[in-house]
This record gives structure tokens, sequence and C-alpha cells, in this order.
């Protein structure tokens, strides 16, 4: 015997799905779990669903019930908790960041993927994140270094140290 699939569906709620299901910029995860709610309405059973949109048909059960539970909010995001943890704890990530805005190797003037890496024990790969997601670009520097004596000479007329 087959469970009950069905939802109900105001003319509303069918027509915001309808436009979900034609948007070609939302996710798309979102547009396949439209799609998921539409098919319920019309009465076709999980397995149906399934084979129709080329899931698995405990996916159209869980998404179809996430709906008739929670409406539009049960399909709009994941709840929480889900995907992948980090493997990189926030105070490590803090301490990259400190490290590379705040000191230099001692044989260079600025750290390198490379050296932040081997000095930290993360991979240049995560040390490359890290610095990206922040807008971190040691290699660019927005200070002003003199020069040997001909840039003291005009330094110390604009500060005035002589």
């Amino acid at each position: 015997m087959q469970a009950k699939v069905g939802v109900e569906l105001d003319e509303t709620a069918r027509k915001q799905l309808e436009t979900i299901c034609r948007s070609r910029t939302l996710d798309r995860r979102l547009v396949l779990r439209a799609r998921i709610v539409l098919l319920a309405a019309q009465g076709l059973s999980y397995r149906k669903i399934g084979e129709e949109l080329k899931i698995d048909y405990k996916t159209a059960m869980l998404w179809r019930n996430r709906f008739a539970a929670r409406g539009f909010a049960g399909i709009e995001k994941e709840l929480p908790g889900r995907g992948r943890k980090p493997q990189i704890k926030a105070d490590e990530v803090l301490d990259i960041v400190r490290r590379t805005l705040l000191t230099q190797p001692e044989d260079a003037g600025h750290w390198s993927l490379r050296r932040m890496a081997q000095d930290s024990g993360l991979s240049k790969s995560t040390i490359h994140r890290i610095w990206q997601s922040r807008g971190l670009k040691p290699h660019l520097f927005k200070s002003f270094k003199p020069t040997g004596n001909a840039g003291t000479e005009p330094l110390q007329d604009v500060v005035g140290l002589a």
C-alpha cells in the first residue's frame, strides 16, 4: 500500500512554485525542491517523483514532508548543522591572519604562501583560502620604505629629524 503523497497548494503557492521552477538564476537545489512539491501536489508517488526527476525517492519524501510541515521556509534553506565541518579551528585561522599582518619572516620582507604554510604546518591551499577570504595580499606593500642614504635625507627633511 502506498503512503499518501499529495500536498494541498493554494493558487498563490502553486504560482510561486512554478515561478521558482522556471527560474534560471535561482539555486538549482531550490528549483529541484519546488519541482518535488509540485509533482507531489499532482498526487505522484515518491517513487514516481524520484523516477521523473532522477533522484532517490527518499529525497522526494524529505522535501515534500518539509514543505508540508513548514511551507516555503522548509525548502528554502538547509537545516543548520548540515554540510562539511571546518577542519581548521577559528583560533588557528586568526593566528594565521595575525601573523600575516603583524610579523614577517626573518629573511624576507613579506610572507609567501609556501613560507607561511611551512611555518604554520598547514597546506598552501589552506593558507591561500584564508588569505583570499580576508583579502590579504602580503606581497603588496602599502608603506613607505626609504632605501640607502639617499632615502634618509628626504625623510629627515619631511619629518624634521636632523
